[in-house]
C-alpha cells in the first residue's frame, strides 16, 4: 500500500507504516503517539489507508484515541457473498472488542507502549524531521 501511495504522489516521508501493532486498536494507539510526537496539535490529523471493509472500524479506533482521521479505501477484489458476510460479522465483533480494549486502557490517554518505548518513538520522530 505504501508503494501505491508514493505512486499517487504522496511524499514517502509523509507515510508511516506501523509494524508493531497486532490489532487495529493498537495501531491507533501507536500511530496517535507518533502523530503527537510529530506535531504541536493536541488533536492530530491523519489519513488512514486500508481496505474498504475495514475502514469504518479503523476510523472509529482513531477517533477514540483522539486523532481526526480521514479514510482512504483501497480497492477490494470481488468477494463472494459469503466472504462479504464473514467480513461484516468480523468487523462488527472486532469493533466491540477494540472499543472495550481502549476503554480499559483509559483512552484518551494511557499508552500500550511501556514508557521506555514511548521515549524511543519520540526520539525516532526527531531523527526523521
Amino acid at each position: 500500500m505504501r508503494d501505491a501511495l508514493v505512486e499517487l504522489g504522496v511524499p514517502s516521508r509523509a507515510i508511516w507504516v506501523d509494524l508493531c501493532s497486532l490489532t487495529t486498536a493498537e495501531n491507533a494507539v501507536y500511530s496517535a503517539e507518533l502523530l503527537r510526537a510529530g506535531t504541536s496539535r493536541t488533536r492530530p490529523t491523519a489519513a488512514i489507508a486500508t481496505c474498504s471493509w475495514h475502514l469504518g472500524r479503523a476510523l472509529a479506533n482513531f477517533e477514540r484515541v483522539g486523532v481526526d482521521a480521514t479514510g482512504l479505501a483501497a480497492r477490494d477484489g470481488g468477494a463472494t457473498l459469503g466472504e462479504r458476510a464473514r467480513r461484516k460479522l468480523h468487523e462488527a465483533l472486532s469493533l466491540r472488542l477494540d472499543m472495550a480494549t481502549l476503554a480499559r486502557a483509559g483512552h484518551h490517554g494511557q499508552s500500550f507502549l511501556p514508557p521506555r518505548e514511548v521515549g524511543a518513538v519520540e526520539l525516532s520522530m526527531r531523527q526523521i524531521r
